[in-house]
């Protein structure tokens, strides 16, 4: 964790010290959380526990977004990923990315930990999600 955030300030700096050179950066900051509640009606849990009647709130999934346009031509994105469907909390670095804007017509450059654009571009076209 340590690390990932001193990754993610290492590349916050890089976005201020683009636009600085450009003038002022914008930053927009963003998140988004999945969470669920549950109510059991079965006299017993999944593992055999006696448990009618319970209920309970989870948070299973968070986003932190943090978005910067130094100017027209460059801009970039961090996302940090929370997720307790794993063994214990885990918190980690998603997408790290500075990106060069229409570098030639309708093309863009980037450099760090960036998406996989193939991913998108398929579950648009058959409309489902698929685990890689």
């Amino acid at each position: 964790m340590a690390n990932a955030g001193r990754f993610t300030a290492g590349t916050l700096a890089a976005a201020v010290l683009f636009g600085s050179a450009a003038g002022a950066v914008e930053v927009k900051p963003s998140g988004l959380v999945y969470a669920q509640y549950a109510y059991e009606t079965s006299p017993y849990n999944s593992a055999g526990v006696p448990g009618r009647d319970r209920s309970e709130f989870g948070v299973t999934r968070i986003y932190a977004t943090l978005d910067a346009k130094a100017s027209d031509d460059w801009r970039g994105r961090v996302i940090l990923e929370g997720n307790t469907t794993t063994a214990g909390n885990a918190v980690w670095l998603k997408h790290a990315f500075i990106e060069a804007v229409n570098v030639w017509p309708d093309g863009n450059v980037s450099f760090g930990m960036t998406p996989a654009t193939w991913n998108g571009f398929e579950e648009e076209i058959w409309a489902r999600r698929y685990v890689a």
